[in-house]
């Protein structure tokens, strides 16, 4: 028998499949789900049919002081001192020139409703998008003193102003593996399965 390999927790049908996913409204299927995220820089706007597995939000970059940068937070949610969150969320081009960077980063908060900062960093890993979807990826261990957090989408450009289409957030706990277990018969997560 040859060993069995984890998957990308990425690579799913949707976000919501994603297990551990603290990110709520992450696939911007709807115009609700888009406005859900708070905006940072440029706007998102809803994408129907235009996600990478269905819908999806359309981001234009504006002039943010020398920078076009388009970029948005999620809905808050609770999180833990130490704890590990894997970050990230899918990104295409979809007019201009790519951006310099587009990276998955985080706000910190004291208290659950988000109103008391605590720190945040936009991403350290940066990715460039190109014609197809790509995963943007980070991770955070959470600081002392925080309740809970924001994921951060973003790209930037020292240059340009662009459009690209975001898909696909997701904030899940490093040490969580999957949804679901072997006994559901969904071996999917598994990059192969016994006959």
């Amino acid at each position: 028998m040859t060993g069995l390999f984890f998957g990308s927790p990425a690579i799913a049908d949707d976000c919501e499949t994603i297990g551990g996913n603290q990110v709520t409204s992450c696939g911007f299927e709807t115009p609700g789900e888009v406005a859900a995220w708070s905006g940072t820089a440029g706007t998102l706007a809803f994408a129907a049919g235009l996600g990478e597995t269905g819908n999806g939000a359309l981001g234009t970059a504006e002039d943010f002081g020398g920078l076009w940068v388009v970029g948005s937070c999620s809905l808050c949610f609770p999180a833990t001192p130490g704890q590990e969150f894997d970050l990230g969320y899918w990104v295409q081009m979809f007019s201009g020139v790519a951006p310099d960077r587009c990276t998955a980063g985080w706000a910190q908060y004291s208290d659950l409703s988000c109103s008391g900062g605590n720190g945040g960093s936009i991403g350290v890993d940066e990715f460039v998008p190109g014609a197809t979807y790509i995963e943007v990826t980070g991770s955070r261990i959470v600081g002392a003193g925080t309740a809970a957090m924001r994921l951060i989408i973003e790209c930037r450009s020292a240059t340009v102003v662009f459009e690209v289409l975001f898909d696909n957030g997701y904030a899940k706990d490093a040490s969580y593996i999957f949804a679901d277990g072997f006994e559901s018969g969904d071996a999917s997560d598994w990059s192969s399965t016994m006959p």
